[in-house]
């Protein structure tokens, strides 16, 4: 009996060291797609699509580009500062669009190029601005500019609104999305 209590003790100790390892990402990964026909309402689902305009979009911060999410990181000194700006989007699949209203998020992105201060060269006015606001008088190393554009393929994954065509944060938790090819297109 003290055996069987070890080894199913054992197995459970290994189990948590694999599963350990894994990210929030790894498990979305894993996650099935729900087509937006089949959305009910207090699921928490994940969802794939074309991103779709449902607003006039923003632009970007760092490069001026139509966004429904943007994300400017500066470091300086060893240190992120950030802009973010998201706006509600469409994501349409096949069956229907879904609205997202990414009001707490997180996102994974594909793109962005990360750049530095060109030496003499005037910092772009959104690096200044965004130094200036958070870190006056510093001088940054680098920045990247990442973005979520009208339609570019995205994987979401929240709950979904009582209406079952709005998608947003989990209770407690974080709207997820991600435009990372092995996760958007899966």
């Amino acid at each position: 009996m003290l055996l069987c209590f070890l080894v199913a003790l054992g197995g459970c100790w290994v189990a948590w060291l694999l599963l350990k390892g894994k990210t929030e990402w790894d498990a979305l990964e894993a996650m099935g797609v729900t087509p937006v026909a089949e959305l009910r309402p207090g699921e928490v689902r994940r969802v794939r699509g074309a991103v779709v305009v449902l607003e006039a979009p923003p632009r970007s911060p760092l490069q001026g580009k139509a966004c429904v999410v943007a994300r400017l990181v500066v470091t300086v000194d060893g240190r992120e500062l950030r802009e973010e700006l998201a706006v509600p989007f469409g994501v349409q699949d096949g069956t229907g669009t879904v609205r997202v209203v990414p009001a707490r998020w997180e996102a994974m992105f594909a793109s962005g190029s990360k750049q530095a201060p060109a030496p003499g060269a005037p910092l772009p006015a959104a690096v200044k601005r965004l130094v200036d606001a958070q870190a006056p008088g510093a001088t940054p190393t680098h920045w990247t500019e990442e973005l979520l554009s009208p339609g570019e393929a995205v994987t979401v994954h929240g709950a979904v609104g009582p209406a079952a065509g709005e998608l947003h944060a989990p209770e407690g938790g974080t709207l997820r999305l991600c435009n990372v090819a092995r996760l958007a297109r899966q």
